[in-house]
């Protein structure tokens, strides 16, 4: 599939509710995000491991992914590089009991979008889920337009 018809695909495909992939095997933050984002227009799609998120990322349309720092089969990291190739792809928040200032350089600086401090609380996680929706918006109207004007 060209790189313009991917765009122009995912612009189209662009639902009213946001699907977002959470990958962690711990079960309270399950729980805490359902209850958190229960009145949102956003649904949850939930895997264990690395290997399951990047199944689903290859068969489902995910606007955002929801990772914790370390999982059994890999980190955030394999994530951001497997999703590196993509012209649009998803926004990948990192989350983590020690979010201090050094991972969260690290996350911004290798392609991440942001990073959540454990315990979840509920104004940050509409906050910066909000954030990397309309980020993915804009980069997906940009590549558009990218691959508009070099069709011309």
């Amino acid at each position: 599939m060209s790189r313009l018809v991917e765009v122009v695909t995912v612009i189209a495909d662009m639902p009213q509710d946001v699907t977002v992939l959470v990958v962690t095997s711990d079960r309270s933050d399950i729980s805490a995000l359902q209850r958190i984002l229960s009145h949102s227009n956003w649904r949850l799609r939930h895997v264990l491991t690395c290997k399951a998120a990047l199944e689903a990322l290859a068969h489902e349309q995910v606007h955002v992914v929801l990772c914790d720092r370390t999982l059994s089969d890999g980190t955030w990291r394999d994530l951001v590089d497997a999703l590196g190739s993509r012209e649009v792809p998803p926004q990948v928040i990192v989350m983590a009991r020690c979010a201090d200032e050094h991972l969260w350089g690290e996350v911004l600086n290798l392609g991440g979008f942001d990073l959540l401090a454990k315990p979840l609380g509920a104004r940050e996680v509409y906050s910066v889920i909000s954030h990397a929706w309309r980020q993915r918006k804009e980069e997906a109207a940009r590549a558009l337009r990218r691959g508009a004007a070099q069709c011309i």
